[in-house]
């Protein structure tokens, strides 16, 4: 996260508090918290009836939003709309980081900093997942070879969306849905179906994923599905009591020079073919 004070004039920006809004407080009459439609974002109704189901099966949404509180003492968001609207909705308290601003204009200024980042709220739902897929990448970021490392922001090495798709192509042998929603709930009925089978996948898997991206270096969505996808063929036929198929040392090394981008133009799913083949090369089947 950006520190915006850092990009701003002396003082005209200080954090003040942390306070969480209640329900009475976001449907309040006239408003507690309210939006500057001027220069904000309109309403992600997809990305709101996202939030919504994470909140409404027991999930939490782990970000503060960002309020600006201006001279006049009134209170404005500033980073985090979408979540805003999840709670106001399901009448959930909402987190906040209040600022007091000095002008409407650097309130402005704080929101376009703020969101330079483009934070992916795919990753916020992934690792907050209530069902079996997300207790999965909670095990993975707790107790395997990638403990600490998975993010709920997508400009992270490891954002838990990412992983979570990586993860369903390991196990199913596809995963191309760009719905984070259903790639939890697919991930979820995999779990459900073979715990022990999706546990082993996700511990080797993620040994894999921490030596071929190694010092900091992030892992693109495309690349970690064909990582997925290359495990499913090597790993689908065995049992989980047998030994499974992992790159030696020499592997390793091929697999984490891969210009991953130069393999595949864009992101886009018509060329994972194109990726597990590069993957393939660098890494033999037994």
């Amino acid at each position: 996260m950006p520190d915006p004070s850092l990009l701003l004039p002396n003082g005209s920006f200080k954090f003040l508090r942390d306070h969480t809004f209640t329900p009475a407080e976001l449907k309040a009459v006239p408003p507690v918290l309210q939006i500057d439609e001027s220069y904000q974002r309109i309403e992600h109704k997809t990305k709101v009836r996202e939030l919504m189901r994470v909140l409404e099966h027991g999930g939490k949404i782990p970000d503060p939003i960002w309020v600006a509180q201006r001279p006049d003492k009134s209170l404005w968001v500033v980073d985090g709309q979408q979540r805003y609207w999840a709670c106001w909705a399901t009448e959930t308290p909402l987190p906040a980081r209040i600022y007091s601003v000095a002008d409407r204009s650097v309130e402005v200024a704080v929101f376009h900093i703020l969101n330079h980042r483009q934070a992916m709220i795919a990753a916020h739902v992934a690792i907050t997942w209530p069902g079996a897929g997300g207790d999965l990448l909670r095990w993975i970021n707790e107790e395997s070879a990638l403990t600490r490392r998975l993010a709920a922001q997508s400009s992270a090495q490891f954002p838990a969306s990412t992983v979570a798709k990586t993860l369903t192509c390991a196990l199913a042998g596809s995963g191309g849905t760009n719905s984070i929603r259903r790639t939890m709930e697919k991930l979820d009925a995999l779990a459900i179906k073979s715990p022990g089978r999706a546990k082993k996948t996700a511990e080797m898997l993620s040994v894999i994923l921490v030596n071929v991206f190694p010092d900091g270096k992030k892992m693109p969505s495309l690349a970690g599905r064909a990582i997925g996808v290359a495990c499913y063929g090597r790993w689908n036929t065995l049992t989980v009591r047998q030994a499974w198929p992992m790159p030696n040392r020499g592997e390793y090394t091929r697999l984490s020079k891969l210009d991953w981008h130069l393999v595949s133009p864009d992101q886009r799913y018509r060329w994972l073919p194109v990726v597990v083949d590069e993957i393939n090369k660098r890494w033999k089947a037994a």
